[in-house]
């Protein structure tokens, strides 16, 4: 059994789902309080992933930049 099945959809915890009636149907996504917790992890691995971005492209990045 898969362990999502037992304990829910571990995203719940992190985002809410909100429906938005009309036409055509949208839904929107907003991150929980538990889920805003991540933040400094993403910003960091963002920050990693600007400072390495050469090296982990082989030197050549798209765009010329």
């Amino acid at each position: 059994m898969d362990r999502r099945d037992s304990h829910g959809n571990p995203l719940r915890k992190l985002l809410e789902k909100f429906e938005c009636y009309g036409y055509p149907p949208r839904v929107e996504y907003r991150v929980t309080e538990h889920g805003k917790k991540l933040y400094i992890i993403v910003y960091r691995m963002t920050e990693w992933g600007a400072e390495h971005r050469r090296v982990i492209l082989g030197g050549h990045l798209p765009n010329g930049k």
